[in-house]
């Protein structure tokens, strides 16, 4: 059925529509407009906003952002609950549930977040629920301040009030104040615990405070005196304790307050609880008569005088003997002092001494030992001076022993115990170089030996030619830095050889020149007549080098270095009067330079392994350790004397060698000698330099028995007897050393040659470094070359 509508309604019925139509236009625009504003709010905010649904997922504007460390971007996919420590997740819980259930509409509180760096940031939060029209929850709307800074400050404050009232408890020290306009009294916890008031007692109150006071009227009447007349309060006083009944003695100190009109208005005090220093002072006060009731019985040096003035109240004839000097002298401080410290410098030294150990030292008891003194005859003594003073009584009690025996005694002593010192550190760093020098070689000879096998390999033109020679240098630097150990240990391994040092030096001095520079000026100037020496003349080269480097050193810019010889003689009379000088003949080899000098503190070390002025990277510190070695094991001695930015003069005495003169050849080698069709046994007990040996061997042309045992060595012996012409072995290996192997072999086939090797030889084929006589030797780490002459040098040795 359909109606009909009159024009007039149905023209109504459409101004209704337009109406609605323009009402909900008004309604969008103006949601729109507040939906706008509240964006603006929110992204303008200086201060953290958020919105978060009611799964957790958070949405914040750029202040909350900042906050945290993060991008909004980084937070979108964040929910509030991983922003948040774990341990506070269930109390949030808690608050964002009763605002779901209605509980109330809002809520604030100080919430941690955790910042993208990791640390905590304490917030304070406010969060309002937001409900759609039907009740139903949308969003949380938060906003937080960062009030990080406020938290640390409060834990700061927190922090300080403990560590004020820990040490009011360690100190003994409690505060307290009385309120003279209300009448009302306070008292710190250590206060309290001071007087012996319990948390579950009495009020600390003045009342009950005074009834723990025996002289209750005199302590409140001095307290009166200072509020009414301003005089002083500092006092000492016994108490007992409210909760022991102890007896404990305490010292007070106060102070009035008034306001700004002048007006009394609190008192405000310490207490200090003085019981155990009490008791000391007065047990100290025993001791002390005790001392007094003995003095004239005591069998040193004593005497009693006054702090102030220095007036002698007692003096023993000891005291007077032991200083020499008569009972007038030690009345005047001043005259005390020039009398028997005559010599200004130790005059002033000793007078600051004592008034420096007066105020920083022990008060009750000052010890001066072996101070030296000047008797009125003009002996020197050593004495001890004991000096104990009385403060209460302006006393001191001084004794003095004589220790002059003692002190020569002690001299002596000394001066053997730091060479018996020196002996040990030099058996210990002789131990040390020992061991490592055979486990180091071994290793240097491993890379050397596989280094050159390379090279024979390899272009010469190739980067992996250069590559390997950089390692074979390398190692061959290496091998300087164990040789400078062993030498400074004398245990070097050497084969001494009578030489003429003027012969020797002169065929040295253009290698040195090279080594120290154009810059400086070397003069060499032989001593006519010089007598020979015993001595391997590899440690002459490092002798001179090392010396010359050290002068090179010292020279700024440019300088000369000047070497010279001569024959020495030094007798007993001599040495009595020079420490460190032996009698008998020697050549003496002289290095000076015009370098900066060293000071006496440098000079005492230089010859201290590792010892070295020269800055990081620019010295091992085993220069003059090595010097020094090589001087010892030669039985030789050394002499340094240096000035400060005038130079520096070492002299080194090598004992004179009595017999001729034998100038050894010299061999050029102009090519790698090999076999002529000979067998070697080789024995090693280190598997790697057991295989390089054998390799370098073979590469020479020898037929090579091999064995890392000492005890199967027999048996390849015995299997090739007649054809075995050589035994190359190591000389610390286990079960059996070398020198032993050689000899059980020898035993059985005379003709049998041996040639021995080892980084340090531990003095099972030489004497503290010195090669027995007829030994053959080549020193790890060793090169082809020098293991190819060695062995065709053996080989060819006469049978005789």
């Amino acid at each position: 059925m359909s109606v009909k509508l009159s024009y007039e309604e149905l023209e109504q019925r459409i101004k209704a529509l337009e109406k609605a139509e323009s009402e909900r236009k008004k309604t969008k625009y103006a949601l729109k407009e507040s939906e706008d504003k509240f964006k603006l709010v929110f992204e303008s905010a200086n201060v953290g906003k958020s919105i978060t649904s009611p799964n957790g997922r958070v949405s914040v504007n750029q202040a909350f952002a900042d906050m945290l460390g993060y991008t909004r971007e980084e937070l979108r996919d964040k929910t509030w609950q991983e922003l948040t420590p774990p341990e506070d997740i269930e109390v949030i819980n808690q608050k964002l549930n009763s605002i779901l259930a209605e509980e109330q509409k809002a809520t604030r509180f100080e919430k941690k977040y955790i910042h993208k760096n990791g640390s905590i940031i304490w917030a304070d939060v406010s969060t309002v629920l937001h409900r759609d029209p039907e009740g139903k929850p949308l969003h949380f709307i938060t906003t937080v301040v960062d009030i990080s800074e406020k938290k640390i400050a409060e834990e700061a404050l927190i922090e300080n009030e403990k560590r004020y009232r820990k040490a009011q408890t360690l100190g003994k020290v409690g505060n307290w104040e009385f309120n003279l306009e209300n009448g009302h009294f306070w008292g710190s916890e250590e206060a309290k615990r001071i007087y012996g008031f319990e948390h579950d007692g009495p009020e600390f109150t003045t009342e009950e405070v005074e009834s723990c006071i025996p002289k209750r009227e005199w302590v409140h009447q001095v307290l009166m005196d200072l509020i009414e007349e301003g005089k002083e309060y500092n006092i000492e006083f016994d108490i007992i304790t409210r909760n022991t009944g102890a007896r404990r003695t305490i010292h007070s100190i106060a102070e009035l307050e008034k306001n700004d009109k002048g007006k009394p208005v609190k008192v405000t005090g310490v207490i200090i609880d003085i019981t155990e220093r009490k008791y000391n002072i007065e047990e100290l006060k025993r001791r002390n008569y005790f001392i007094e009731s003995i003095m004239n019985n005591m069998p040193i040096g004593l005497a009693l005088n006054t702090i102030d003035d220095g007036d002698v109240m007692y003096m023993n004839s000891m005291f007077e003997d032991i200083y020499g000097w008569s009972r007038d002298v030690f009345t005047n401080t001043s005259l005390f002092f020039d009398k028997v410290f005559p010599d200004p410098e130790y005059h002033q030294k000793m007078k600051s001494q004592i008034i420096a150990d007066m105020q920083s030292g022990d008060p009750n008891r000052m010890v001066w030992n072996d101070i030296k003194i000047m008797t009125a005859s003009g002996e020197e003594r050593y004495v001890t001076a004991i000096n104990i003073p009385l403060i209460e009584q302006n006393l001191m009690i001084s004794t003095v022993q004589n220790t002059t025996a003692r002190k020569r005694a002690e001299k002596e002593h000394d001066k053997l115990q730091n060479q018996l010192q020196q002996s040990q550190k030099m058996e210990s760093v002789g131990r040390l170089a020992g061991g490592v020098a055979h486990d180091f070689n071994n290793i240097l000879s491993i890379i050397i030996g596989y280094s050159e096998l390379a090279l024979i390999k390899t272009d010469n033109s190739g980067p992996l030619h250069d590559n390997i020679v950089e390692i074979l240098s390398a190692a061959k630097r290496s091998t300087d830095i164990t040789q400078q150990l062993l030498a400074f240990a004398r245990k070097q391994t050497i084969a001494p050889k009578v030489i003429d040092l003027n012969h020797s030096i002169g065929d040295m001095i253009e290698m040195v020149q090279r080594m120290i520079g154009e810059d400086i000026d070397l003069n060499w100037l032989p001593g006519g007549g010089v007598w020979p020496i015993k001595m391997d003349s590899s440690q002459i080269l490092q002798l001179l080098a090392n010396l010359c480097i050290n002068s090179r050193d010292a020279i700024t810019n440019v300088g000369k270095i000047i070497i010279e010889t001569k024959n020495t003689v030094f007798d007993d009379d001599y040495c009595s009067e020079h420490a460190g000088f032996i009698p008998g003949e020697y050549v003496l080899l002289t290095v000076s330079d015009d370098g900066q000098g060293m000071t006496a503190e440098t000079r005492d070390k230089i010859f201290e392994p590792f010892f070295t002025t020269k800055s990081m990277g620019h010295g091992t510190g085993l220069g003059m350790a090595t010097v020094y070695g090589i001087v010892k094991q030669n039985k030789g001695f050394i002499n340094v004397y240096s000035e400060i930015e005038k130079g520096t003069t070492i002299r080194v005495y090598l004992p004179r060698y009595i017999g001729l003169i034998v100038q050894a050849q010299k061999q050029k080698i102009l090519e790698i000698p090999k076999s002529r069709d000979e067998m070697v046994l080789l024995v090693e007990d280190d598997d790697l330099i057991l295989e390089l040996g054998k390799m370098i061997l073979e590469n020479l042309g020898y037929a090579v028995l091999s064995t890392n045992n000492p005890m199967e060595a027999g048996s390849l012996a015995a299997e090739n007897a007649g054809k075995l012409k050589l035994l190359i072995t190591d000389v610390i290996m286990p079960n059996m050393n070398g020198r032993e192997l050689s000899e059980e072999l020898q035993s059985l086939y005379p003709d049998l040659k041996t040639l021995f090797m080892s980084g340090y030889t531990a003095d099972i084929i030489a004497d503290r470094g010195v090669l027995e006589e007829g030994f053959n030797f080549i020193g790890k780490p060793f090169s082809m070359t020098d293991l190819a002459v060695k062995v065709r040098e053996v080989l060819d040795q006469d049978n005789d």
